[in-house]
């Protein structure tokens, strides 16, 4: 996950930049990838909230990573049951289970994360969640 920070000197400048040179273009075109909030904080010493997998709700959560998990369990089973069809059952799931953690973890799932981020991230009206 990435975050922009821009600092401006004033209410002025921040208004300057967002309407010249097609910023506004540039950050719905960046809404079509990304999970975007804007947030305008005035002083020196600000606090800025940002959206969080955190504050997805546990059943979107559960979804997408039963999403994740449901095709790579059946192609790991699928390709350990095709390769080892006489070993005993708890080896194959032993195997199995060792290569759906790995896949899971370092491959299917941060994918299938990012991709759903922006739907996990949203309310019932819409908006970015940033607290669960």
């Amino acid at each position: 996950m990435h975050h922009l920070l821009v600092q401006f000197a004033g209410r002025i400048a921040l208004d300057n930049w967002t309407g010249q040179g097609g910023q506004a273009d540039r950050q719905r075109a960046a809404d079509d990838f990304s999970t975007g909030r804007q947030q305008v904080v005035e002083g020196a010493a600000s606090h800025v909230v940002l959206p969080s997998e955190a504050a997805a709700r546990k059943w979107k959560t559960a979804l997408v990573t039963w999403a994740g998990v449901v095709p790579t369990l059946l192609l790991v089973s699928g390709v350990v049951g095709w390769l080892l069809p006489d070993a005993p059952r708890p080896v194959q799931q032993i195997l199995s289970s060792v290569l759906l953690t790995g896949a899971l973890t370092w491959v299917i799932l941060p994918r299938v994360r990012r991709w759903s981020r922006f739907w996990m991230l949203r309310d019932s009206r819409g908006r970015l969640r940033t607290e669960s």
